[in-house]
């Protein structure tokens, strides 16, 4: 057993508990199905029905929580109704199965034990027969292996992160300040401005001795 993979002894973990889950709930099945056929003498359709419908709620929450080890609350749409959906697919055909074992068993003249076991050897029969996909449902869909969301957006930022990383190694250099073509333009621009700034300030401080000797000789006003 230790030279088996992960991979390998899970699937056989989950196949050993999935046969001992079926085991319990056959039992519940079959126990509900003699009291209702046996003893309270329903037919054997409903006796069937009411057998089946019983044994589905063990057979989910064991499934699910034991033999994958799913937790949390049960998905509506991913889970509980393709669950029930097979659960409904299982009952339809074992409730055909036994009411055809009946309606043989009474036409042989058999008596009502014999007929009783006939009736529940044929609902087994009809069980075994969707053992084998029912496992191979639950394994790949309904209770698959899904990563959880934490580690997904954690592995998602890290495929980010290194792709920012890879690109910025990879990327073209920036061209050096100002020796863009918008750069240049604002650089003459602020230049100018300087220039006309520096004429003003030295023309207006050369006219101002001359205003002020005009204004003392009287020659402006």
């Amino acid at each position: 057993m230790s030279r088996l993979s992960p991979a390998a002894r899970r699937w056989g973990r989950k196949m050993l508990r999935y046969s001992l889950v079926s085991v319990i709930s056959t039992a519940v099945s079959q126990s509900v199905l003699m009291v209702a056929f046996g003893m309270l003498h329903w037919t054997a359709r409903l006796a069937n029905i009411v057998a089946y419908a019983v044994a589905t709620v063990p057979s989910y929450y064991l499934n699910r929580s034991w033999a994958w080890g799913r937790r949390g609350r049960s998905h509506l749409w991913k889970e509980v109704v393709p669950f029930w959906a097979l659960a409904f697919l299982g009952l339809a055909l074992s409730t055909w199965a036994a009411d055809v074992a009946s309606t043989l068993a009474r036409q042989a003249g058999a008596s009502h034990a014999a007929t009783t076991a006939t009736v529940m050897s044929a609902s087994l029969l009809a069980f075994g027969i969707l053992w084998v996909g029912k496992f191979a449902i639950f394994n790949a869909l309904l209770f698959a292996e899904r990563p959880a969301p934490t580690l997904l957006r954690v592995h998602r930022r890290r495929r980010l992160a290194d792709f920012v990383e890879g690109y910025g190694s990879t990327a073209p250099p920036l061209p050096p300040s100002g020796s863009h073509p918008r750069h240049r333009r604002h650089a003459g621009t602020e230049r100018m401005r300087d220039q006309m700034s520096t004429a003003g300030r030295s023309y207006d401080g050369s006219r101002a001795p001359t205003l002020r000797a005009s204004r003392q000789s009287g020659g402006m006003p």
